[in-house]
């Protein structure tokens, strides 16, 4: 069986290969940073370090959906979804991350292109509310409705937090 963190590896590479935009962040202050932590700081490290890197792993399936790979070609390398839910306890997070990457390779295959920007914070934040046992929209079909909506958004930011409050969260 193919290593997940080999996997996750390509992933990032493909989506560091890009000239696409990056989220950029403005200077924050003390406060929104420690509100910020402390949203997180009952939950493991590493599972938030994979739902954060999922907003790279994103934009990297809408990268080479436009670049005309082949759905099939992306999920190849991944363990089947089977291989993912037999993986033992101590493999939760390559577990999470194997079966959250099939699903957004069917997401930005199946449905009509979304900005990365909105996508990639759309799944990260849905993958960081999951974490945190909150709710996350049952059906991406709605999802995708709203998140289309994101795109009419003036600022980058706009669209973020647009992306963010479809997944739940609070504007």
């Amino acid at each position: 069986m193919k290593s997940l963190i080999s996997l996750l590896a390509i992933f990032a590479l493909i989506s560091c290969s890009t000239n696409g935009n990056k989220v950029s962040s403005g200077p924050k202050n003390e406060k929104q940073i420690d509100k910020a932590d402390s949203l997180l700081a009952d939950l493991a490290p590493e599972k938030v370090k994979a739902c954060l890197s999922l907003a790279s792993m994103a934009r990297s399936a809408i990268f080479n959906r436009e670049k005309g790979v082949s759905k099939e070609s992306l999920l190849a390398p991944l363990p089947t979804k089977e291989q993912l839910n037999s993986y033992p306890k101590n493999m939760d997070v390559q577990k999470m991350m194997g079966l959250t990457m099939h699903e957004i390779v069917s997401e930005v295959y199946n449905y009509q292109p979304l900005e990365s920007e909105i996508y990639s914070s759309y799944t990260a934040e849905v993958c960081l509310r999951k974490l945190k046992n909150t709710a996350v929209p049952e059906r991406f079909t709605e999802a995708h409705k709203e998140l289309k909506e994101c795109e009419v958004e003036e600022t980058e930011k706009n669209r973020i937090l647009c992306a963010m409050a479809v997944a739940g969260s609070k504007p």
